[in-house]
């Protein structure tokens, strides 16, 4: 069965179609409104679809309390031997995150588990549901987390479904229980297939990036953001599988650089995104940190390469860690600090002619871009640049890519298309070149004033 096959079984889907306003909310609503509904016969289905799904006998008593939201966990599902409050005493607690538009993360993961407060934690249960295993760690590297992915849940739906069917009554009366579970198990059936259809390998063109998946326009059934999320993820791990010696030494690779985080020196931090209608992936490096009149005031300068659409990004970057509320830095702040910087880095970052790849387009494309639409840019900011708020700025590469004439794909301005490797090997090349020239390129920076110092991040 191939994308289009799958795709037209998704567009006859009712329940689909009903996902599309909020996709990850909405299976977690769906699952735990079905496990939640408080009659024997609903409590059997429950009791047996957990059995199937974590592979283990729940004994009785059996009682369920069920929780979407509470303290950041997706679901989770409280187990008793006794209806009443007053008089139960709680078995075990099942945590499910929920990962259907996106890869789960490992530091994630631990982040979740760790601020998880439980009396009970070491009996509890925690189950990753995604909607593929993941490629770059296993279970072993996450414990107590078990993966479970949606071809799982699926099954065990239909494997409960199959035991209680006789038993279970109209909900409302107006739609049957089995009606509506059978058409929910077809939906994340396809949903599963079309996750499992979705790989990159090194060798593959760059030509998904718009949402076209092998031949099939993904965006008009308002799944491209799915796709595109597992295929950037997945170019992120070929990344992390990329940067080993002998290509790059020197470096540790990290996770996202989140806001709590202080950078490492020589470290590498890898995350994807998806903004604007489009997946991104980038890589930062901490070239710095800004010190103000002597004192550290959470506030990193680093250097990013971020691929995102057709654009090869060159950015500036910086990071205010803020693990308290008084750690935060205002936006004039950090606006005055990083404005002052960006032209010093213009010679050895974003317009250093070296760092420059055949994949990258030709001829009068070749100039790399700023500005973009920028609407409140004023005359005390420096032109020539894209920016989100102050904290990130850059210019960029247009990658080369085929156009469609008369439904042939034909090379654009006589490049070749791009492959997955090519970026990638331009990545090392541009996380070496950092490596190597942090001087050089902190002895270009002009600061605000006197009262702001530069350390280099070593």
């Amino acid at each position: 069965m191939g994308i289009s096959d799958i795709v037209d079984k998704l567009k006859n889907n009712a329940l689909f179609k009903i996902s599309l306003g909020s996709k990850e909310l909405f299976h977690s609503n769906f699952i735990e409104s079905i496990l939640s509904i408080e009659s024997p016969e609903w409590r059997n289905f429950s009791k047996i679809f957990l059995e199937f799904f974590l592979d283990c006998e729940l004994e009785e008593p059996f009682f369920l309390d069920s929780s979407r939201e509470k303290n950041h966990i997706d679901i989770q599902l409280d187990l008793y031997d006794n209806p009443e409050k007053l008089l139960r005493t709680q078995k075990f607690t099942i945590v499910i995150e929920n990962k259907v538009k996106s890869l789960p993360d490992k530091d994630q993961l631990e982040e979740y588990y760790k601020s998880y407060k439980s009396t009970n934690k070491d009996n509890d249960k925690f189950i990753l549901l995604s909607l593929i295993e993941p490629k770059d760690f296993k279970e072993k590297d996450v414990k107590p987390w078990i993966f479970k992915t949606y071809r799982d849940l699926s099954s065990s739906l239909l494997l409960a479904l199959k035991k209680t069917e006789n038993t279970l009554p109209n909900r409302n009366g107006k739609i049957s229980f089995k009606d509506l579970v059978e058409e929910y198990i077809g939906f994340i059936t396809a949903l599963s297939d079309l996750g499992q259809l979705i790989d990159t390998k090194k060798e593959d063109s760059y030509d998904f990036f718009e949402g076209e998946v092998s031949g099939v326009n993904l965006r008009k059934l308002r799944i491209h953001d799915l796709a595109l999320k597992l295929k950037f993820q997945q170019i992120k791990s070929l990344l992390k599988q990329e940067l080993v010696p002998p290509k790059i030494t020197g470096f540790r690779i990290c996770g996202q650089l989140t806001k709590k985080i202080h950078p490492e020196p020589n470290a590498i931090y890898l995350n994807t995104d998806f903004t604007n209608s489009k997946a991104l992936v980038d890589a930062t490096v901490c070239l710095g940190r800004i010190m103000r009149n002597g004192n550290d005031i959470n506030l990193y300068h680093c250097l990013s390469v971020q691929l995102q659409g057709d654009q090869l990004r060159y950015c500036s970057y910086l990071h205010n860690t803020v693990s308290e509320k008084k750690d935060k830095l205002s936006v004039q702040t950090i606006k005055e600090i990083h404005s002052k910087l960006i032209p010093g880095l213009r010679k050895e970052w974003f317009d250093n002619t070296v760092l420059k790849s055949q994949f990258l387009k030709i001829g009068l494309e070749a100039v790399r871009k700023g500005d973009g639409r920028r609407e409140d840019r004023t005359q005390t900011e420096p032109p020539g640049y894209c920016k989100f708020d102050n904290e990130f700025y850059f210019r960029y590469d247009i990658i080369a890519k085929y156009d469609v004439k008369e439904g042939q794909k034909v090379p654009r301005r006589g490049c070749d298309q791009t492959t997955i490797v090519e970026i990638l090997n331009y990545f090392i090349i541009l996380m070496t070149y950092i490596n190597n020239n942090k001087s050089s390129i902190i002895q270009t920076l002009t600061l605000v004033d006197s009262n702001y110092s530069y350390l280099k991040c070593e």
